[in-house]
């Protein structure tokens, strides 16, 4: 084997663990991160209904609690979730129209947003309606988890912009 040859077995070899190992390091960071304070590894999260940082946040202790008042709600909920699905759909479809028409993709969105506020209205009921009965220790597990979240999604400081590339 010549040298060239080596060297190119050697390239290829150290670029696919980089690829290998930046999927890891960046699947470990979308699952929460590491040492990151609060962070809940996939394993943690009970199965089952209900959106999974809700699962996530109550842990397995709240997860009968959230799994009885989530079957209450399913027949509200879960077509409004395919409503949401199909909005998408027909907003990516708009979007990707040839010619493209602003007023059709207008009412694309338009609809996304109803169906979403549809959604979001049927789970905030089913959210109260858990929420009434859980012990105040759950209760305050959802309240940190929804500012964590608030503080995650913050506008940032227009002060600390960095100054537009030239």
């Amino acid at each position: 084997m010549t040298l060239n040859r080596l060297l190119l077995i050697a390239l290829f070899t150290s670029i696919a663990v980089n690829v290998f190992v930046g999927g890891l390091v960046v699947g470990r960071w979308i699952e929460g991160g590491w040492d990151r304070p609060g962070a809940v590894q996939r394993a943690d999260v009970p199965d089952g209904p209900a959106p999974r940082w809700l699962r996530r946040a109550l842990g397995k202790e709240g997860a009968p609690a959230l799994r009885r008042v989530w079957d209450r709600h399913r027949y509200d909920i879960h077509p409004l979730v395919e409503n949401a699905k199909a909005a998408r759909i027909a907003v990516a479809n708009a979007l990707a129209a040839e010619p493209f028409d602003a007023e059709a993709y207008a009412m694309a969105l338009e609809g996304l947003r109803a169906r979403l506020l549809q959604l979001h209205t049927a789970t905030h009921v089913a959210m109260i309606d858990l929420v009434e009965d859980l012990p105040p220790e759950l209760r305050k597990r959802i309240a940190d988890r929804a500012r964590r979240w608030g503080e995650r999604v913050s506008p940032p400081d227009p002060e600390s912009r960095r100054p537009p590339r030239s």
